[in-house]
């Protein structure tokens, strides 16, 4: 699973959509609606917090099963994890929430000389996220996430920084 995640050029167009991606962790779109859209275009996954909020976990290969006159319920499946320890689940709509949070302004790590050195020093430079707590990634942020050896949020925010 890892190895078709890491090497299948068809998941790469994902990467042409970045603001159409970005528009998904809007506060105010619904995210079965989002999660339609996603299952439509390959190479998109999804990262969240796990339960214990310690690491962050990637979603992928998505689909809606029913909404159909035989089974009218919408189910929304995904895949966590690859290799051996990748599972099917469930995503429960009602866990998708919107949420605020106060973060390091995002102008501070775009700026050139930012660095993970003087992460705590732009620590002190608050800004407010207001987005899902479940976000949308472009296959390039999902292969970093793959290269990883630890899931934590800094080697993940590391990993993507460097991307």
């Amino acid at each position: 699973m890892e190895e078709f995640l890491l090497t299948n050029p068809e998941l790469e167009t994902s990467n042409n959509h970045l603001t159409k991606i970005k528009d998904l962790a809007d506060p105010n779109s619904n995210f079965e609606v989002s999660f339609e859209i996603v299952s439509k275009d390959p190479g998109i996954a999804f990262i969240s917090f796990d339960p214990t909020e310690s690491l962050i976990q990637l979603f992928h290969h998505w689909h809606i099963i029913g909404g159909s006159w035989a089974s009218p319920s919408k189910s929304l499946i995904s895949i966590l994890g690859v290799d051996d320890l990748a599972r099917p689940i469930q995503i429960i709509t009602k866990s998708v929430k919107t949420v605020k949070k106060q973060t390091i302004a995002f102008d501070e790590i775009m700026d050139d000389k930012f660095s993970i050195k003087n992460l705590e020093d732009a620590k002190n430079k608050k800004s407010e996220f207001h987005g899902k707590n479940i976000v949308a990634i472009p296959h390039f942020l999902a292969k970093a996430y793959l290269s990883l050896e630890k899931f934590d949020p800094k080697s993940v925010a590391e990993a993507f920084y460097l991307r």
